[in-house]
């Protein structure tokens, strides 16, 4: 499993920790569509997925105070794309692996209109939905 550093307010900064020589190196990040600058929530969570790639997750709406339910993928060749949303607006959420099962939980959090949250999401890493 990768180390990968983001910035979670400016995805456009992306690491890749290289352990033997103890240094990180830029990691490049194809975005056509200008993703990154446009639309990708920032204070971000991100979780590895299986096959090389992350899962971006939630985060507040740029220009506004609103929690974000949107989610994206970065391949294993840099390249970021759109994922289905989470069902709640989510940041500074809690987010936990079971490659095993093939999910992710992302458990608790704060959402701009309900304040704390006690719920928790399920995403299928095959299926790509919440």
């Amino acid at each position: 499993m990768p180390l990968v550093v983001f910035n979670t307010y400016n995805l456009s900064n992306c690491f890749n920790y290289y352990e033997k020589m103890r240094q990180f190196e830029r990691l490049p990040l194809l975005d056509e569509t200008n993703l990154s600058s446009n639309e990708v929530p920032h204070y971000f969570k991100t979780v590895y997925i299986p096959d090389d790639k992350f899962l971006v997750i939630g985060g507040l709406e740029r220009e506004t105070s609103i929690t974000s339910t949107r989610c994206f993928i970065i391949d294993e060749k840099g390249k970021l794309s759109v994922t289905n949303d989470m069902q709640v607006g989510r940041q500074y959420m809690t987010i936990c692996s079971d490659y095993q099962d093939d999910k992710i939980y992302v458990i608790g959090g704060f959402n701009s209109e309900k304040g704390l949250l006690r719920s928790f999401e399920i995403f299928s890493i095959r299926a790509r939905k919440w």
